[in-house]
């Protein structure tokens, strides 16, 4: 699924939109739930912990804006076609009759 549809809009915060959960970025992206964390843990994918102070772990909300940002950062454009190559002129035929 695109990352511009919403899977389930209802299942992530108030109707039309709110921040996502990581299970719910994970489906839009089409990962894992650990990927999710691997990508915010490395800096690739911005995200919002609404974890009390103090707490063990955190509880980690996307933006779905931000998860679209991702996307795009991600996305790779084809490879430009490269010249033709110049010919070679063919070695001077010497004949020896």
């Amino acid at each position: 699924m695109p990352p511009t549809q919403r899977a389930d809009p209802g299942a992530t915060g108030p109707p039309g939109g709110g921040l996502l959960t990581v299970d719910a970025a994970a489906a839009e992206l089409g990962v894992t739930g650990p990927h999710v964390r691997v990508l915010i843990g490395d800096g690739e994918l911005r995200a919002i912990d609404i974890a009390r102070r103090g707490a063990k772990r955190p509880r980690w909300r996307i933006d779905p804006d931000e998860v679209l940002r991702f996307c795009e950062r991600r996305t790779s454009e084809p490879p430009a076609p490269r010249p033709p190559r110049p010919r070679q002129p063919a070695p001077a035929v010497k004949e020896f009759f």
